[in-house]
């Protein structure tokens, strides 16, 4: 269900991402009123969600701190990159939640250093080098035929890399009693 609730917003505003936004949506896909109310601190509300355009570290870590302490709820957290996890990991110890126990943390890119994090990070590793070169390969093309073909756009395998920042839910049976429900 989450899951779900994630890809479609990714899908459906993938351009605030792809200019650099970071994604922060709440419990039902909604965005956690905190960070909707933080727009003058570097956040555009898309009503289900907020992109972070925050240009400095700092300024992310301050609408992380403050959508974690508004919501208490929040029980995990999937960043688009991470970078972004490791400050949800700094916010979370700023603000004394425990990592796994209280709060599940992924990435997405596995980088070298995500393994030596302490927690060690939960990450999604991806084949960044054929994403790239194969779109590379599509944009070439797209200019050669003077936009007249489409931008081919793939599907390339990851892999969920399991380390020590996630941990099951604690009440996973009231979850998906909930979950099912809707």
């Amino acid at each position: 269900m989450g899951e779900e609730i994630v890809a479609d917003l990714l899908l459906r505003d993938a351009d605030d991402f792809a200019e650099g936004g970071d994604l922060i949506a709440g419990p039902g896909g909604r965005a956690p009123d905190a960070a909707a109310q933080a727009l003058g601190a570097g956040a555009e509300s898309g009503g289900d969600f907020v992109v972070m355009e925050a240009a400095l570290p700092e300024e992310r870590l301050q609408l992380l701190r403050l959508n974690l302490r508004s919501h208490p709820e929040i029980t995990a957290v999937m960043t688009t990159n991470d970078d972004l996890a490791q400050l949800v990991l700094r916010a979370a110890a700023d603000l004394n939640i425990r990592i796994p126990e209280e709060l599940s943390v992924i990435g997405f890119d596995d980088y070298p250093l995500s393994a030596s994090l302490c927690p060690s990070l939960t990450t999604v590793r991806h084949p960044s080098r054929e994403a790239g070169a194969r779109a590379a390969e599509s944009i070439g093309n797209y200019l050669a035929s003077n936009c007249r073909i489409p931008l081919q756009r793939d599907i390339l395998p990851t892999t969920l890399i399991l380390r020590s920042s996630t941990a099951p839910a604690k009440d996973i049976k009231n979850l998906m009693n909930s979950a099912c429900k809707k």
